[in-house]
């Protein structure tokens, strides 16, 4: 039986847009917008799913118009001059914006949208974008002077933009040709508005075409015949030629008179999932009683609707189009967590939170910052998510909410919650020495001075677990000082991503402990150890366990040891040189993978990924319905695990971990309300990594904030400024 879903766009709520209007101006602006996008597009996935649709999408309730939408991330046109011009051969006139010059993406273009739909929702997920032909005749070209090839320019971004969405998680990509339906004349000569881009598109390597996924296809709606316009049958001459020779090329949406070809004999394959498998019917009359394929025909509100309503509710093998969809009520209850919410319904001034980024947005204007994405969210609601400055600062690329950062010691927690996971397992035990894994440690000796002489002994209780995740093994950072075992790791090159986990492991086993286990609190590469334990135990890569447990059961898309090459384009970059000190700023290359992924500090990720981590850890060890730890783990890993155990002051040790705050296993935490310089509630947790990424979370107050920024030597002063607004901005 034939799946169902909706054909691609819905119709947005009255509080996001002006209503029944071919170009609806929004009527809310920043921030506000941004989430009341993200509400309608929660609100329509649930609408969906709770309709018994099988595939949802996004419903484009983030685009202004279907075309519109994808052009704005487009460089190369200009929104500010427009002109009017007449759509669907002249059907109708629109003031349209301009093609001046040569096409380029910005960026990513439904990065957000995608993954927000992603994350919310369990069901298959089709995204649509839409047709060279259909862009070409929505924009006035005065660049180009040929139609065919404006066209295959647009097929090329487009195809970078439907090869990221697979990247996301799309299951299905949908191209949206409704101008096919009109131009059927410019069709037939040389296919380029038809079979020719998606030639182009399917040479590149194209889409997963759901039930077949050995296929390589492109679903195309051929459009949708309506009032005023022309029908053309699929057996009207000049449509079929065309459908038959782009037969191998897959299935595109509408219905023939009869589910058959007039030309080549077949019919509909009935068991195929995606339309029709065989050839393309181009285009379609509305009231056919034909198989129904997999979408139905766009009635969007961009698009004149048909007469035609299907109120049915959807059973097997049955259809629910968009009209009744239309109909259904424009309330539900949002998802529980990672909706989102207003500032002032969550506690928040509205003004001091927009006055947060007025802040950040000070810094990118004085050329300290180069960009930031800031999120904050409250009783498991986004109250703020917005972006200011470049992601790109040596191109001028905008920050994009969607971009991909080098979190740095933001890995520890991660693999932290990792290794809890294998002690609620029973895998492992807090209290086991770290040789009874890892057996190069057997023999470790601590290095101590007496009479200004190193002297190395066998120290007093051998290194445990515990003690490597509450960083008072003995290790330490060759980064916090220059004493003769931090000399010994920088000579050793302990920095270098070129050996695996275990070679790493043997090589840090050669080298004495500076402090006996249990005594100091130094931080160290501890966590980079616990990530070749980890591996010993688990019997798989960090990698792999990480993405099979944490980032794929909570949705995290982006977080990974290296970002693949279709997302290159979304990672933040720092100045080239240090706005402070004019040195080079050269970071980690996340572009190609590397041998150790470094449990301390190699992973990349988003905001948005990020952020369902911590809501996860919020909520107890739960987030959507998946559990990654028991909630009394989550609070014991929150407590402070030194009680008296000394924090070594001579080297940065003592910065890192502020007056009034002890450590748990994976993160700083609050003793008290006061004593440290910044702000914050007793029983806060929180770390950051050395780019300058930063978060907490305060659970007595049920909310959390990360912000998201490329600036190392900055860090010390863009992570307290920042604690202080989001504090400034909590009223309760």
């Amino acid at each position: 039986m034939f799946e169902t879903a909706i054909a691609g766009s819905l119709p947005k709520p009255s509080w996001l847009s002006e209503t029944e209007k071919l170009w609806p101006q929004w009527k809310l602006a920043g921030p506000e917008l941004q989430r009341a996008k993200m509400d309608a597009t929660l609100l329509w996935i649930k609408e969906q799913e709770d309709a018994g649709l099988d595939i949802v999408g996004d419903g484009e309730q983030s685009r202004q118009h279907f075309v519109h939408g994808f052009l704005e991330q487009v460089e190369g046109i200009d929104f500010e001059n427009k002109v009017k011009m007449g759509i669907r051969n002249n059907r109708y006139d629109a003031m349209v914006p301009q093609v001046i010059a040569p096409l380029r993406l910005k960026g990513r273009v439904h990065a957000f949208e995608a993954q927000l739909a992603r994350a919310h929702t369990k069901k298959k997920l089709k995204f649509t974008l839409p047709g060279p032909l259909t862009i070409v005749d929505t924009v006035a070209d005065r660049f180009y002077g040929d139609r065919k090839a404006m066209a295959f320019a647009f097929a090329e971004l487009l195809n970078q933009e439907a090869l990221a969405l697979q990247a996301d998680g799309v299951d299905i990509i949908q191209f949206d040709e409704p101008a096919f339906n009109v131009y059927m004349q410019d069709a037939q000569p040389d296919l380029y508005h038809g079979r020719a881009h998606l030639l182009r598109l399917r040479h590149q390597g194209q889409y997963r075409l759901e039930g077949d996924p050995g296929r390589r296809v492109a679903p195309v709606c051929a459009g949708v015949p309506g009032a005023g316009r022309q029908q053309h049958p699929a057996g009207q001459p000049g449509v079929l030629p065309l459908a038959c020779a782009a037969r191998d090329d897959g299935p595109a949406e509408g219905q023939g008179r009869d589910g058959g070809c007039d030309r080549c004999g077949q019919r509909c394959d009935r068991n195929a999932r995606a339309g029709c498998r065989h050839h393309w019917h181009g285009a379609a009359a509305c009231a056919t009683q034909s198989p129904v394929p997999l979408y139905q025909l766009r009635p969007g509100p961009h698009e004149p609707r048909s007469g035609r309503q299907e109120t049915r509710s959807p059973g097997p093998g049955r259809r629910l189009g968009a009209p009744a969809l239309r109909r259904l009520k424009e309330t539900c209850t949002m998802s529980k967590s990672l909706t989102t919410g207003t500032p002032a319904s969550l506690g928040f001034c509205p003004d001091r939170t927009v006055g947060l980024m007025h802040v950040l947005q000070s810094e990118v204007a004085s050329q300290r910052l180069p960009g930031a994405v800031a999120l904050i969210a409250r009783h498991g609601q986004v109250l703020l998510h917005s972006s200011v400055g470049m992601q790109m600062p040596a191109v001028g690329k905008p920050m994009a909410l969607d971009s991909i950062f080098r979190i740095y010691s933001m890995t520890k927690p991660v693999v932290s919650v990792a290794i809890m996971m294998l002690m609620e397992r029973g895998k492992l035990l807090l209290s086991d020495p770290v040789s009874k894994h890892l057996p190069e440690f057997a023999n470790v000796q601590v290095m101590a001075h007496v009479s200004g002489h190193a002297v190395l002994h066998h120290p007093k209780a051998a290194p445990t677990v515990q003690d490597l995740l509450r960083h008072t093994s003995g290790l330490t950072y060759e980064i916090l000082g220059t004493e003769p075992i931090q000399k010994q790791y920088a000579q050793a090159r302990l920095a270098s991503r070129e050996r695996s986990n275990a070679e790493f492991s043997q090589a840090l086993a050669a080298m004495p402990l500076m402090f006996e286990p249990g005594t100091t609190w130094e931080y160290s590469r501890a966590t980079d150890l616990l990530g070749a334990l980890l591996e010993v135990v688990a019997g798989q890569s960090l990698g792999d366990f990480l993405q099979h447990n944490i980032f794929g059961p909570l949705g995290m898309v982006d977080t990974a040891f290296h970002v693949p090459p279709e997302k290159h384009h979304r990672i933040a970059e720092p100045f080239e040189s240090d706005p402070d000190g004019g040195i080079a700023m050269k970071l980690i290359d996340v572009r190609q993978p590397a041998r150790m992924e470094a449990g301390g500090a190699g992973l990349v990720s988003t905001s948005a990924d990020y952020a369902r981590f911590l809501q996860c850890l919020l909520n107890g060890g739960e987030l959507d319905g998946v559990r990654i730890l028991g909630p009394n783990t989550v609070r014991y890993m929150t407590a402070d695990h030194l009680g008296h155990i000394g924090v070594h002051r001579a080297g940065r040790s003592g910065e890192l971990l502020p007056p009034g705050h002890g450590f748990g296993l994976g993160f700083a935490v609050r003793m008290e309300d006061g004593i440290a310089a910044a702000p914050g509630t007793k029983g806060l947790y929180f770390w950051g990594g050395i780019a300058g990424t930063t978060f907490f979370v305060d659970p007595a107050k049920d909310f959390f904030a990360l912000m998201m920024i490329q600036a190392p030597n900055q860090r010390d002063y863009y992570r307290p400024l920042f604690r202080n607004l989001v504090y400034a901005a909590l009223l309760e």
